[in-house]
C-alpha cells in the first residue's frame, strides 16, 4: 500500500519549480506547504489532507517518479517527458496518441517557440528522448504525425515500457558515472584524447636521421 503521510518539502519544491517559472508563486507554495494542515484540532507532521490521500489512494493515475532520475537530467523537457511516462506507467495499455497542442502542453514548451517541425524536433523531442532512454528506467518512444509530407504536425504518438537486464544496468550505470561526457556518451560519441611527442631538432631521431642522409 502506498503512503501520503509524508512529502519532502525540497523534493516538491523542486519539482514545481520545473514547471513553474513565477518566483512569488514558488514563495507562496513554499509558505503553504509549511504552514500546515489541522486534522481534529492537532497538527499532525503530513502537509497532505486526508481527503487528497483518500483521492490518490484510489487513483490508478499515479506513478512512482524517482528523483534521482529527474536530478541526473540537465533540462525540463527529459524531466517533463520522463514524468509523463511514469504517470502512464500503471495503465494497461503502453501506447498513447494525443494532439501536438496537449502534448507540447504537458512537456511546457512555450506558446510560439519552436513551431516549425524540425526545431521542434532537434530542440525538444530529441533531447529529451536521449535523456529519458539513456538515465532512466522507462524507455519512451516518440512518433510526430503528420497529415502529409509537408504538414505540420498534428498528432504524437507516445509508447513506452519498463527497462530491464541490461537496458536497465546500463542506465543505471550511467547515472552513477561523472556527468561530465555524458551527452557525448549518450549520443554514441566516442571521445578519444591523441597523444603527439615532438622532438626537438638536434635531439636525435627521424629528424636527425634525415639530414645525416
Amino acid at each position: 500500500m502506498v503512503s501520503f503521510d509524508h512529502v519532502s518539502h525540497e523534493w516538491l519544491l523542486k519539482f514545481v519549480g520545473h514547471r513553474v517559472a513565477d518566483n512569488r508563486v514558488l514563495r507562496l507554495i513554499q509558505k503553504w506547504v509549511k504552514a500546515g494542515v489541522s486534522e481534529d484540532g492537532e497538527w499532525p507532521e503530513t502537509t497532505v489532507p486526508k481527503r487528497l490521500r483518500l483521492v490518490l489512494g484510489r487513483s490508478n493515475r499515479w506513478g512512482r517518479i524517482r528523483c534521482e532520475i529527474s536530478y541526473a537530467m540537465t533540462s525540463k523537457y527529459p524531466i517533463a517527458l520522463y514524468e509523463l511516462i511514469c504517470l502512464r506507467a500503471n495503465r494497461e495499455h503502453c501506447v498513447e496518441v494525443m494532439s501536438c497542442e496537449e502534448f507540447r502542453d504537458l512537456l511546457g514548451v512555450p506558446p510560439g517557440t519552436y513551431e516549425r517541425g524540425l526545431d521542434f524536433k532537434r530542440k525538444v523531442i530529441d533531447p529529451a528522448l536521449l535523456e529519458v532512454n539513456g538515465l532512466s528506467d522507462m524507455g519512451v518512444d516518440i512518433e510526430l504525425r503528420r497529415r502529409h509530407a509537408r504538414a505540420s504536425i498534428h498528432e504524437v504518438a507516445i509508447s513506452w515500457w519498463r527497462k530491464s537486464g541490461d537496458e536497465y544496468r546500463a542506465a543505471m550505470q550511467e547515472r552513477n558515472r561523472s556527468k561530465v561526457g555524458r551527452m557525448a556518451r549518450l549520443r554514441g560519441e566516442v571521445e578519444t584524447i591523441v597523444s603527439t611527442s615532438m622532438q626537438i631538432p638536434g635531439s636525435g631521431g627521424d629528424a636527425d636521421d634525415a639530414l645525416a642522409s
